[in-house]
């Protein structure tokens, strides 16, 4: 018998693995620390204090809306790709919309028009140069843009 993976297509760059990550020290998930370092992300009402307990007269409803404006607010042009696994994991940066996975499993066709739809391909060079700006404000290293194919085990 042998261990499948999870297949991960994307298009973007490798992270090299031998740099610090400015997100390593967070307590946050890459997501989480990009929104509040990153942006200018204003919840509409605060729910939570310093230590993240809710506020006093905070309701369901006003934490549901405060995780809607959350996820609305995540980078809308790369995100951070997991690959090798979860215990010692390497990173990509992937263009948004540009990340094909297939599932321990579950096989499944490339279709590369399901990647890259035509609207998306126009808007490729904005999303690059806001991908270029974040590596560069950083100092990361990285690979060059390419097609990348990796695996996830865990």
């Amino acid at each position: 018998m042998s261990t499948s993976t999870d297949a991960i297509l994307f298009f973007g760059v490798l992270l090299d693995e031998d740099q610090e990550l400015p997100w390593e020290d967070s307590d946050d998930e890459f997501g989480g620390w990009f929104i509040r370092n990153e942006t200018a992300w204003k919840p509409a009402k605060e729910c939570y204090d310093e230590n993240g307990e809710h506020l006093p007269g905070v309701t369901e409803e006003d934490v549901t809306q405060y995780w809607a404006e959350f996820r609305d607010y995540e980078s809308k042009h790369f995100e951070l790709v997991y690959h090798c696994s979860y215990e010692y994991p390497m990173f990509g940066l992937a263009l948004k919309d540009c990340t094909l996975r297939a599932y321990r499993g579950h096989p499944k066709v490339v279709n590369f028009g399901e990647i890259i739809s035509a609207e998306k391909a126009l808007a490729l060079p904005d999303d690059r140069q806001v991908l270029d700006d974040f590596i560069k404000k950083h100092g990361l290293k990285v690979s060059e843009y390419g097609w990348y194919l990796v695996s996830m085990w865990g």
